[in-house]
């Protein structure tokens, strides 16, 4: 069974366009959010979901400085992504992940897919 993160992100948030490549700590946020999933035992693999727009471009780099896969699809419809670059890295099963969270807790992550395997659940 190959476990991945999908990592939700586009640059044109409505609140705060670009944020998730506004740095802290010098790297952008999506550094801190692809790093700490990185040690999460049980993640097969990171995959981006960004939109097909031009101005998510520098996120498609970003993947690829970051050595993750990127997936590009609808901008309007979030899940269609998800599916899309769930597909395209072969991936059984999902940890969706919004783009936005720099301090994910990777023990929380490890626990919830513990949790899902020993209950079966889908």
């Amino acid at each position: 069974m190959k476990i991945c993160a999908v990592i939700e992100a586009r640059m044109t948030s409505s609140r705060l366009p670009g944020k998730v490549l506004m740095e802290a700590l010098g790297q952008p946020l999506l550094h801190h959010l692809v790093s700490r999933l990185r040690v999460v035992p049980s993640l097969d693999g990171i995959v981006l979901a960004t939109t097909v727009n031009a101005t998510d471009d520098a996120l498609d780099s970003f993947a690829k400085r970051e050595r993750i896969a990127c997936f590009r699809g609808s901008e309007d419809d979030v899940m269609a992504r998800v599916i899309g670059a769930a597909e395209s890295v072969q991936a059984d099963v999902v940890v969706e992940i919004t783009g936005d969270c720099p301090i994910i807790d990777p023990q929380i992550v490890e626990q919830t897919i513990r949790m899902y395997r020993a209950h079966d659940a889908d």
